[in-house]
């Protein structure tokens, strides 16, 4: 069965590091993300893994219930579902976003969307669910 693999965390919490360097595109493994692919690139993957049952990592924040629950109703007939979730303190990600090259944003918008962040769990449909630490420790969820 192909996966859906959700990313979840805020800005420079290390979301797209473990995406580039855990997986590759190719014909059976789609990737995107709002900062990876314009957004009708994004709708467009999206609906090749939902109509051809590819696998695929979709790498953005997630970090509200809603916007999470979307894209599970979208796969959850087709698809197993695989949620990353990645703890990082303000402190941490702002650190991380001043040393990117782009997409650079401020640390008020971090501690914005750190204060929003609704931590997965199993309950939303998850197969597996995993953390991961600050120290990138992986953790499975059971």
């Amino acid at each position: 069965m192909p996966k859906l693999i959700l990313t979840v965390g805020i800005q420079g919490a290390g979301k797209s590091y473990y995406v580039d360097h855990n997986f590759v595109e190719n014909e059976s493994l789609l990737i995107t993300g709002n900062d990876r692919d314009p957004a009708s690139e994004l709708k467009r993957k999206i609906n090749k893994a939902k109509n051809d049952k590819l696998s695929i990592v979709i790498d953005n924040m997630h970090h509200t219930l809603k916007s999470r629950k979307k894209r599970i109703k979208e796969f959850m007939d087709t698809h197993s579902i695989e949620c990353h979730y990645f703890y990082s303190n303000n402190e941490l990600s702002w650190k991380r976003v001043k040393e990117r090259k782009t997409n650079k944003i401020s640390k008020s918008k971090i501690k914005d969307c750190l204060i929003s962040l609704e931590p997965p769990t199993l309950d939303e449909g998850y197969s597996r669910l995993f953390f991961h630490d600050e120290s990138s420790k992986i953790h499975e969820i059971h």
